[in-house]
């Protein structure tokens, strides 16, 4: 597991990597062992770093968080896919009680950019910083705006199939 994280950045992915595991233990184990979890999180990542990252999010390898975890937020519903870049004060969460966003592959997620509700963002799509999206994002797009829409949608490169490649190009 490869990430590009700073001090702060690791200890909340092994906090949630380790809350993770025991979410998915058997239920009377995973019962015991959340609770001492859920007081070194609140304690570590919520308090100290103001991160919010709960057990059963899914989260994907290579996430990169290349300002630290200040200010970021997730709901426990969300799925976040490989190679995902996400910037500080990014939220993703739920609208109306629906759930949460599920992000695809490669995906960049601006400053202040806020992802809210059961909605898709396709791979390699990028939101712009301080965006809203509260509409499916299409692959290969760069949403920005509040609300956010689509201001550009690039070609998907030959021979590219999903979860092939997690940098995102240069054009």
């Amino acid at each position: 597991m490869k990430q590009r994280l700073g001090v702060d950045g690791m200890l909340v992915m092994g906090l949630f990597r380790l809350g993770a595991t025991c979410a998915h233990l058997p239920r009377p184990l995973s019962t015991v062992l959340l609770v001492p979890y859920r007081i070194i999180n609140l304690v570590f990542a919520r308090m100290l770093l103001g991160a919010v990252f709960p057990p059963e999010a899914r989260i994907g390898h290579e996430l990169r968080l290349p300002h630290g975890v200040n200010g970021i937020v997730i709901h426990q519903s969300v799925t976040i896919g490989d190679g995902v870049m996400r910037f500080h004060q990014v939220t993703l969460g739920q609208r109306d009680l629906r759930g949460g966003p599920t992000i695809g592959d490669g995906v960049l997620l601006g400053v202040g950019a806020k992802v809210l509700g059961p909605i898709t963002v396709g791979d390699r799509a990028r939101i712009g910083a301080g965006s809203v999206v509260l509409t499916d994002v299409p692959p290969f797009s760069t949403v920005a705006g509040v609300p956010a829409r689509v201001v550009r949608q690039r070609q998907r490169p030959e021979g590219w199939t999903p979860g092939s490649d997690f940098p995102q190009d240069s054009s």
